[in-house]
């Protein structure tokens, strides 16, 4: 169902890609491969990073934050796209 969802989807462990879908790959113009173990501050625009990662850091404590906004990404070519963020902690291999 997460393969072929409309909606990109994407899994990061210790600030490294470990999971994206296909519709996550095609948004960003990457194969599934080349993303795996990238770190995700490549896909996001210098100027929103300090915000993706405020946001990442209050989630992985438990804290109150942003549950969805936007921020502008970068594809392989350099396009920055605007992307509507949607963001939750999940327990993967038994890690948040």
């Amino acid at each position: 169902m997460v393969e072929n969802s409309l909606t990109g989807i994407y899994i990061d462990l210790d600030e490294k890609v470990v999971f994206a879908n296909n519709r996550f790959a095609e948004i960003y113009k990457y194969s599934r491969e080349e993303l795996m173990g990238m770190e995700p501050w490549r896909l996001i625009h210098p100027e929103d990073r300090d915000l993706t990662r405020e946001m990442r850091k209050r989630r992985l404590k438990g804290e109150d934050a942003l549950p969805e906004y936007e921020a502008r990404g970068l594809t392989k070519d350099g396009e920055t796209i605007w992307i509507n963020r949607r963001n939750v902690r999940i327990e993967y291999k038994g890690r948040p």
